[in-house]
């Protein structure tokens, strides 16, 4: 059995991705982006750990950093790149892999210079870039800078009883946390190759998921901003869906929702 490295220690995703797969039986290791030291012959190895470079330099990225570390060796691996939907910009709400990327934001002109690198330095081979949705978690974290629209939504709910969303109507999709480690442990079995979204792929409004959510706690009223404003997007999970045959309903989904209400109470 290969070793998984995730990189990331101050980085939710990676401590829930190392917990789940511990919970399995993986041999899997949570690292420190400055103590890559690898010595397996064939190894996994997932970065959650970003920090963006005051020059904008994708040869100054991480991902880069670490390929250029780990590929010094003779050593096998399969890399895993978290990018993000930043990377396609447009006004399209359905944004498929074959969307001309055209970002309007410096975080998605960044990543997608970094992907671009990623695949040369790459040349095609072990490795996946994954262009993230909005991940479903309960996280109320203040000071973090990996702030989402759901961050907000819990921390007002929670300590003011409301949840803010845009006046106008905004489409957006989500994945649960659940769903989400299912599908890396089906990508580390099958070590799929290219690049694709991975989203649930299910349309939701804001309106709707402040609803659902609200549900679950039980308490809490929506506010309508006009001065909020915040992507509308959704990401197809088509292509992915081909390879790993891993589908979320629309009625599981909206239970998650709920669900996350409910975990707030006990918070």
């Amino acid at each position: 059995m290969e070793r998984i490295y995730i990189v990331g220690k101050r980085s939710l995703i990676a401590k829930n991705l190392f917990n789940f797969f511990k919970n399995k039986k993986k041999k899997v290791s949570l690292i420190d982006y400055k103590d890559i030291k690898i010595t397996k012959k064939k190894f996994i190895i997932i970065n959650c750990s970003s920090k963006k470079n005051s020059k904008h330099d994708p040869i100054l990225d991480r991902d880069i950093k670490i390929i250029n570390k780990i590929s010094k060796t003779n050593n096998s691996f399969y890399y895993i790149m978290l990018s993000t939907a930043k990377v396609y910009g447009g006004k399209k709400l359905i944004k498929k892999e074959t969307l001309k990327c055209n970002p309007n934001s410096k975080y998605g002109k960044y990543r997608r210079k970094v992907e671009i690198l990623l695949k040369q330095k790459m040349k095609m081979k072990n490795f996946i870039i994954l262009r993230l949705t909005n991940l479903l978690n309960l996280d109320l974290r203040q000071k973090s800078n990996s702030k989402t629209f759901i961050n907000k939504m819990l921390r007002d709910l929670r300590y003011k009883n409301i949840i803010e969303i845009p006046k106008d109507k905004t489409i957006k999709d989500f994945i649960d946390q659940n769903s989400f480690h299912k599908i890396f442990d089906l990508l580390i079995k099958k070590k799929i190759i290219g690049t694709f979204n991975l989203s649930s792929g299910i349309p939701t409004s804001t309106d709707q998921i402040a609803k659902y959510i609200i549900k679950g706690y039980e308490k809490g009223s929506i506010v309508k901003n006009k001065s909020l404003i915040t992507d509308s997007f959704v990401l197809s999970s088509q292509k992915l869906n081909k390879y790993i045959k891993f589908k979320i309903s629309k009625k599981k989904l909206n239970n998650e929702f709920i669900n996350i209400g409910r975990n707030l109470r006990n918070v």
